[in-house]
């Protein structure tokens, strides 16, 4: 489930790209009415509730990150979030007071950030969990063979695995929490790589050919 608070429209494309556009857009003249719709870049904030029936939370475990995927792109930034599992193990969500509750506060967590009168308040973590990653809060991670390096699947950033006291410690350092593809730079480190790498049609002068012996497979 995604409480999303997005005012009056969900962009069509991700925001790094049109806001790059719109920088073009401007400097080759073009009128406000050419230009990507305004509404496109206003401040959005979210929540993010993920239910699964099972007992155990581990049946959960990729459904946080990927719903995250879902508000990247339209620069919706997540607030708080809910891991509500052993939803089974009643006849119905009102039944379970606990978790009640806990959207009672989710619901003013968002209310709170929609009436901030800063950018940084309104986007300040208000969730209960802190998780490993310093950005997204979550827990999943990806960890490099051969190395003690660390990725987060959800903001695409890399931090150090160390152990101190017997205890796992990762370490997301400034400048890779700023790169994050929940924040813009990491947006736009995206946009680039896409708007310098990507070819367009006609590299490959036999592709009719090399494409001939796979029409009909399988039929």
């Amino acid at each position: 489930m995604l409480i999303l608070c997005a005012k009056k429209r969900i962009p069509s494309h991700d925001l790094a790209f049109i806001t790059e556009a719109k920088k073009a857009g401007i400097a080759a003249g073009k009128t406000p009415e050419q230009l990507p719709d305004e509404r496109s870049f206003k401040p959005r904030v979210g929540a993010l509730i993920t239910v699964g029936g099972a007992m155990t939370q581990n049946w959960l475990s990729f459904a946080m990150p990927s719903m995250y995927e879902f508000t990247i792109s339209m620069g919706t930034n997540v607030v708080d979030k809910y891991e509500y599992f052993g939803a089974m193990a009643h006849e119905h969500v009102v039944g379970n007071q606990q978790v009640m509750d806990r959207m009672v506060v989710m619901g003013k967590n968002i209310a709170d950030a929609i009436n901030s009168d800063t950018k940084e308040e309104m986007n300040k973590w208000r969730g209960a969990d802190e998780g490993v990653c310093p950005v997204c809060h979550c827990d999943m991670l990806t960890v490099i063979h051969n190395k003690n390096e660390v990725e987060c699947p959800v903001c695409g950033i890399s931090g150090e695995l160390t152990l101190v006291d017997g205890q796992i410690k990762v370490n997301f350092s400034e400048a890779q929490q700023k790169r994050s593809r929940l924040f813009y730079d990491g947006k736009l480190e995206h946009q680039v790589e896409i708007s310098t790498k990507a070819v367009g049609p006609g590299q490959i002068p036999n592709k009719k050919e090399l494409l001939e012996k796979y029409k009909g497979y399988g039929e």
